[in-house]
């Protein structure tokens, strides 16, 4: 677990820069969250799961970046490496933890709202869940031994630890990975399906007209936070739980945030309620409500 100095102040650096983009996000979702059209929600209307998930991620992330710099400045001083060994030891398991935390619960959101989408079927989410499943159990193994391995080290256990630690933490990335790709892939083809079968029906509102052009925006969202938070992933689990991980502590706050502030940037600040013509257009009409930000997506076509 040698990390170079210099190697921890750049990525310190690059840490920091991400923690103001995160900063900036989790300043507009809470406006999101809380406010519509300039004045304050009532509580029922509050999303509050969303809110404490962006609450949490913001809050982990803001003490990973704490803790590179508590390391950043411990290697910078004038003190001997050793004197600080088992502080050193406790921060960097730390990280990891909040780390694996933050993808969990990214992850389990992601998860949710695919199964929100498609009508809340359980067929559909057998295979992300129990990938979602194997990495709070990978992690918590991999945790497990990285922290016998820092902070309770034994020479004899050390090699078959580090061995159990790399291929739990394989296992992790990969199955956190397939789960965004999944899930991702789902969201996206529900929202094609109904943008295909979308015609504007003769007793819909002017203001219904607009509605293929929204979905377009919601897929094209999911999409882009998708790359962002599966790119970085990818990078760690190519480097193998990459030694200097704050800056996908960071991606995943903001690509999370992304999903809840983009689809109102556009100074849409309801959601988007679609009619879809079906057998009976005229009596029976399906509501489909793509908020894919507050996750009440919601589709019923007959």
């Amino acid at each position: 677990m040698g990390h170079s100095p210099g190697g921890e102040v750049l990525a310190l650096m690059i840490g920091s820069v991400l923690y103001g983009l995160n900063l900036v996000t989790v300043w507009l979702s809470i406006q999101r969250l809380f406010r519509e059209r300039g004045n304050w929600k009532r509580g029922l209307d509050i999303n509050l799961p969303m809110a404490a998930v962006v609450i949490v991620l913001f809050m982990a992330s803001t003490t990973n970046l704490a803790l590179q710099v508590t390391l950043v400045m411990r290697n910078l001083s004038q003190s001997p490496p050793e004197d600080f060994l088992m502080e050193r030891s406790r921060t960097i398991v730390a990280q990891a933890i909040l780390l694996i935390l933050e993808t969990i619960i990214a992850d389990g959101v992601l998860l949710f709202r695919c199964w929100t989408v498609w009508n809340k079927m359980i067929l559909i989410i057998v295979l992300p869940l129990v990938l979602w499943v194997g990495c709070v159990c990978s992690s918590a193994y991999a945790s497990y031994c990285l922290y016998r391995i820092l902070l309770h080290p034994t020479p004899s256990a050390a090699p078959a630890l580090s061995a159990k630690t790399y291929a739990a933490s394989v296992a992790f990335w990969a199955a956190t990975i397939t789960v965004n790709i999944y899930c991702t892939g789902l969201i996206v083809g529900r929202i094609c399906s109904v943008q295909q079968g979308w015609r504007p029906p003769s007793i819909c509102s002017s203001q219904d007209i607009p509605q293929r052009g929204r979905l377009q925006l919601a897929k094209r969202i999911v999409i882009e936070s998708a790359m962002m938070y599966t790119l970085s992933s990818l990078s760690a689990f190519i480097s193998h739980i990459c030694p200097y991980a704050e800056q996908e502590a960071q991606i995943i706050g903001i690509a999370f945030n992304l999903i809840l502030i983009r689809p109102w940037s556009q100074k849409q600040d309801h959601e988007s309620e679609l009619c879809v013509r079906g057998s009976e257009p005229k009596t029976k009409r399906s509501t489909v409500s793509v908020a894919v930000g507050t996750t009440d997506s919601l589709v019923d076509i007959p």
